[in-house]
């Protein structure tokens, strides 16, 4: 993928960190009108083309604010793909981008399953690539909550919990 300059990205757009959003300063084409809000929306990421690029906005924001790119993933804090706030984005590794995610499951608590045999529920947590298991509970939210607390403390601020927004 072609690098585009920071200085190039200044040329374009403007960047509000309190709203997030990135907005075209001149025009080009025909859809590119100066104070449109740059991009579309993609799997929930907002996309931007900067001369034939296509660039994730959040990456362009931190570029633009910091005024360098990004040396690794940026994680939404708050799990809303399209909110670019910069207080609301911050660096991380794969693996700490991955745990700030919810249960695949739909309503169902992260970390939990339901063992079979004995219809109770089962918690555990991976850590350094190993899976632990965490107890044997007879509700789903008892062991959602056993899993929440070695959550805090394994992977702490990037743990995704119930009580986060």
């Amino acid at each position: 993928m072609k690098e585009i300059s920071i200085a190039r990205l200044r040329e374009l757009l403007t960047y509000d960190p309190q709203t997030g959003e990135l907005r075209w300063i001149s025009a080009r084409g025909n859809h590119i009108i100066p104070g449109r809000l740059a991009g579309y929306i993609s799997y929930g990421y907002r996309i931007l083309e900067v001369d034939r690029t296509p660039l994730k906005a959040h990456r362009v924001a931190w570029a633009l604010h910091y005024d360098k790119w990004p040396t690794c993933q940026l994680d939404h804090i708050n799990r809303d793909r399209s909110d670019n706030r910069i207080a609301n984005l911050r660096q991380a590794t794969f693996s700490q981008n991955h745990v700030n995610s919810p249960s695949k499951i739909a309503g169902r608590p992260k970390g939990i399953y339901r063992y079979k045999k004995s219809q109770r529920w089962c918690a555990h947590i991976k850590r350094g690539g190993k899976i632990k298991h965490l107890g044997v509970f007879a509700s789903a939210a008892e062991a959602g909550a056993a899993f929440e607390r070695v959550a805090r403390e394994v992977y702490g601020e990037f743990a995704y919990t119930e009580a986060k927004p």
